[in-house]
Order: structure tokens, then sequence, then C-alpha cells
């Protein structure tokens, strides 16, 4: 230890000393593994200058591992070549050092956002020469409803994947957005949504397209029923008065993607499946980014069972709220594409399944996050469709006549966000 001095014992002022309780410096004091210089502090790795900061550095290994998440937190993380401040909820990057076009750009709040919604390939093009990192929400298309006959079962919603902190350097980075499955009107089983992709440094990232609805068909009452199909959230099974594997919700396939890659978090939910029950006419709502669809609901929930169900909620990502981005979405959709997404930023809604008017109104709502809303009508009704650029979901329709469709599922988007 430098030279050192009891306050009880030297009453004068010294110039240049700092006190720490009865200890003072002069001209530095050690106290356990902190420094205390007359021009400078040093505690660790980090230091305070007259002229200066030291933050010290890690990286995100030791950033998740070993640095405290108080709200307010500084780091410099060589993995990202950034400094970054914990929000209370997430690590933002407080710079990046590169430059990027793509997409429909939009800046607010210190950030930078490049939004895609036009279904099909484009690109992400990054320089500057310095490596910085993005955050990104990648949503593939949803999955139509299912029809023909008896209402079927909700459309799935595209599967999202979420990435935080990505980093990223220069190049081009292919992007693709999946279309939302077409309208049903057919005995099968409805069409899944198209997959939306994002390739980084080589690495491909996939968002898996939404299943489609199941199907009731009842030539004669010779029911002919197809379960949920399987996609990013699976489609919500076919109704039907009888049990059996073709009443089941579609499985999620969206939480067993992009194996091995790091910084990112898959979403995906199952369609809810039918619950046979006498004169039983509503499918499974398809399932969402947030959560499962809904079972069609049997006379343990309404006492004449034949009630359709609710797609599965879409998921929330604060960081992209409609307010900010709605001025990138093409006019013909953007009031209904902010009404669904709204300030918490939900994507991914489940389609939800119709049912039979004669116990009930006949429609069912949409689900959070624009999955379409099931009805029961002799003439198409646009509240059925998935909402474009959400990946929502279609919602199911019933019965004649039976060429009337059911609603189409919703198309993709990609967007990306960083610190300017």
């Amino acid at each position: 230890m430098a030279s050192q001095l009891r306050v009880d014992e030297i009453q004068s002022s010294i110039t240049n000393t700092v006190s720490i309780g009865n200890t003072v410096s002069a001209p530095s004091v050690v106290v356990g593994n902190s420094a205390i210089h007359s021009n400078s502090i040093v505690v660790g790795n980090t230091t305070i200058h007259s002229t200066s900061i030291g933050i010290g550095t890690t990286d995100t290994t030791g950033r998740n591992a070993g640095v405290g998440t108080a709200t307010g937190t500084i780091i410099y993380n060589t993995t990202t070549s950034a400094a970054e401040v914990y929000s209370g909820a997430v690590w933002d990057q407080l710079s990046n050092k590169f430059t990027a076009t793509g997409g429909t750009e939009i800046s607010d709040g210190g950030y930078k956002y490049h939004v895609y919604t036009s279904t099909g390939p484009s690109s992400f093009v990054v320089s500057g020469g310095v490596p910085g990192s993005i955050e990104f929400v990648l949503v593939a298309g949803g999955g139509a409803g299912g029809s023909y006959g008896w209402a079927g079962g909700g459309g799935g919603a595209g599967g999202i994947v979420h990435g935080e902190n990505y980093p990223i350097g220069d190049g081009t980075h292919p992007v693709s957005i999946g279309a939302g499955a077409a309208a049903n009107n057919s005995q099968v089983r409805a069409s899944s949504g198209s997959d939306s992709t994002f390739v980084i440094a080589g690495t491909t990232i996939t968002a898996k397209g939404g299943g489609g609805g199941g199907t009731y068909y009842y030539p004669g009452y010779n029911a002919s029923v197809s379960a949920g199909g399987p996609g990013g959230s699976g489609g919500g099974g076919g109704g039907s008065d009888n049990s059996g594997d073709q009443n089941n919700g579609g499985p999620a396939t969206q939480p067993s993607q992009n194996p091995g890659v790091a910084n990112i978090t898959n979403y995906g939910n199952a369609g809810g499946a039918y619950s046979p029950h006498t004169n039983g006419h509503g499918g499974g709502g398809g399932g969402g980014a947030g959560s499962a669809g809904e079972a069609a609901r049997n006379s343990t929930n309404l006492p004449d069972g034949n009630d359709g169900a609710r797609g599965g909620n879409g998921q929330p990502f604060s960081n992209f709220p409609a307010p900010v981005l709605a001025p990138a979405i093409p006019a013909p959709v953007r009031s209904d594409w902010t009404t669904a997404v709204g300030p918490t930023g939900l994507f991914g809604g489940g389609g939800s399944s119709g049912y039979d008017p004669a116990y009930g109104p006949g429609s069912t709502a949409r689900s959070p996050g624009g999955g379409g809303g099931g009805y029961w009508n002799a003439t198409p009704d646009p509240i059925a469709n998935g909402v474009a650029n959400t990946g929502g979901g279609g919602g199911s329709r019933g019965p004649s006549p039976i060429t009337v469709p059911s609603g189409a599922g919703g198309s993709g988007i990609l967007i990306i966000r960083y610190a300017l």
C-alpha cells in the first residue's frame, strides 16, 4: 500500500488526496481490489480518470455468466464490438459502426429499422468494415383455415424467430419473405404457409410456414375429416362427430428449427384439437406464436357443445411497435396491421374456427396478433383472412355452399433493428 495517514493523526489538509472513511490517499490508496490514485480510481478492469472512463471488456458469454443485471449496467462486448447497456429486460447496443440498406428504412428514437414486407427474395446489405449486431423478428406466412362442409380448424400462424444482439458484418445477406396460404374450399386439409428465411454470414435462419386447418366434409353425412397440419404453429383439428386421430391439432415445428444457432429464440405452438360430442360442427383453433390454439368447446364449457374455438395469441415483441413501423406497411393493409400488431408488437396470431349459428352468433373473433376470425356464412367474410405481414393464420368457415372459401393466411415479415 502507498503511504497512508490516519485522519485522527493528521488533521491538516493534504493536497491531491482522497479520503475513504478514516483512510486517506497521499498520493494513492488500495482498498480491497480498488486502487485510488490522485487522478484516477481503478476497480478491477474499470477505471475513472479525470478525462475519461474505462469500463473494461467482456464477451457475450462472460456478460451472460458474470455481469450483474441491474438496470443501467454498461459493458463493452468484444463479441459484438460495441458498448451495451442493460435495459431491465435485454442488453441494448449503444452504437454500431456500420451502415446498411434494404427494405423500407425508418429511424426513430436513436434506432434504425429495416422492414421487409414483399414476399419473395430481397437482401440486407451491410458495409463499413467493422462488425456490429442487430435485433430482428423473422415471421413466416400463416396457414389457411379449413372449410368445405361443417367448419374446419383454424390455420396455424407462421413460425417466428427473434434474434437479439446477433452479430453481423459486411456483405449482402439474403432475405426471403413467405406468403400466406391461399384460402381453402376443398375437402382436404388446407394448405400451409410458406417459410421465411434470413441468411447471415452463410447461416440460414428459418421461420416455418403455419400449418393448414383441418377439414370436415359431409356428403350424405359420410364424413371425411382431416387433422390440423404441422407448421411453424400447427393448424386446428377438423370438426367431427367421431373420435380419432383426424380430430387432432397439428404440431408446432418452429421450436425445433435453427439448431445450434446462438442469440435466437423460436416461437410456435400446436393447434387445438376437436372434442367429439353430439352434433358437433366447429374445429379447433390454429396455434399462435404466443399460445396454443383453443380446443373446440364441448358440453363441459358450453351447454350445447357447438362453439367455435379461438386461435392462439400472437407473441409480443416490445421493440417492434406498430406506431413506429406502420409507415413501412403498404397502405391497403396498414390500418388492419396497425390494429393487429399494436403498441406491444404482436405477431403470429392463430386462425379461429367458426361454428353453427343455430347455437350462437356464428362467428369467432380474430385472435391477437393478426389471426383470422372464424365465420359461418354463404358469402366470403374478410374477417377470416389472416392479416398481411403478421403471419396470422386464416380462420375457418362453414357450411353451405361448400364452394365458399375459408380465410387465407397472412404473409410474413422481417424487421431489423439496431442502434445508430
